[in-house]
């Protein structure tokens, strides 16, 4: 199992069209959370508009290094992911 490290940059997720790409210094200054831990599951789903596809990523946290998140377990959707063959 692979362990992951993971900046929680925002609270709320939303996708559009642009990202912005920060360097790991700017990661650390702009979270609001930081935690390790591992992915135990993983969903693939159209998004409610039916226009995007989500990948929900169950976590399991092992140790939150800045920040406090009161559950052991948290979802992360990110864009993208297969759907069918």
């Amino acid at each position: 199992m692979v362990k992951i490290f993971f900046l929680l940059l925002f609270s709320n997720v939303s996708f559009g069209a642009s990202f912005i790409t920060l360097d790991i210094s700017d990661s650390i200054n702009n979270s609001k959370n930081i935690i390790t831990g591992f992915v135990t599951d993983k969903n693939i789903k159209w998004n409610a508009k039916g226009n995007l596809i989500i990948t929900e990523y169950n976590f399991q946290i092992e140790q939150q290094l800045l920040g406090r998140i009161n559950d052991s377990t948290i979802v992360i959707p990110m864009p993208g992911g297969t759907i069918g063959d």
